[in-house]
């Protein structure tokens, strides 16, 4: 598939700090290798191959152990940030790097979607941002997206945020359809 895949590996992981003390958490060791490594190869059998890694804390780790991706049969392409950026900023950093419309993906979420079925959605309807959701009956850990009939958002709470007798809905999963385009009003060159 033609479609970029941006994967955002550049935050702390501060939360998994006392776990993972010595490497960024997309490369948390899984039974001998690192978590992103799986999510490349879901990506993979998805039919991805042209991935943009948007590097922050300890990119150098990153970047070689999966090198251009040629040992995965992918192209991986590098952003490093001096300083933390946010999702926003590291976007803009590789502004000259993004396609016209790209997935984005959190590169420490394991959100294993039908890709297939995000495609056929995303040329079916055509929308300028698209974000994948799922269901879930313990909103402890999570944040809640409200969205209307048209399945369009009407509401995004972050964790902590949600009224206290709300115990399911529909969460985040870190993955996202993105035109370039509707960033345009938002970069400054």
């Amino acid at each position: 598939m033609d479609r970029q895949v941006v994967i955002l590996v550049g935050g702390l992981g501060t939360r998994l700090r006392s776990v993972v003390q010595d490497v960024p958490k997309p490369m948390a060791d899984i039974h001998g290798k690192p978590f992103l490594e799986y999510l490349l190869q879901l990506l993979i059998q998805n039919g991805y191959q042209n991935l943009l890694f948007l590097l922050g804390y300890k990119g150098d780790m990153i970047k070689n152990y999966f090198g251009d991706g040629s040992k995965f049969g992918v192209n991986i392409e590098y952003s490093a940030e001096a300083i933390p950026l946010g999702t926003g900023g590291a976007l803009f950093n590789v502004w000259d790097k993004l396609s016209d419309d790209f997935l984005l993906i959190n590169g420490d979420t394991f959100f294993d979607i039908q890709y297939e079925i995000l495609e056929d959605f995303v040329t079916s309807k055509n929308p300028e941002f698209l974000i994948a959701l799922r269901y879930s009956d313990d909103l402890s850990r999570y944040g809640i997206i409200e969205i209307d009939d048209n399945y369009k958002v009407i509401s995004f709470s972050e964790k902590g945020q949600i009224q206290e007798n709300r115990i399911d809905g529909y969460i985040n999963g870190g993955v996202y359809f993105v035109k370039k385009e509707i960033l345009e009003p938002y970069y400054k060159t």
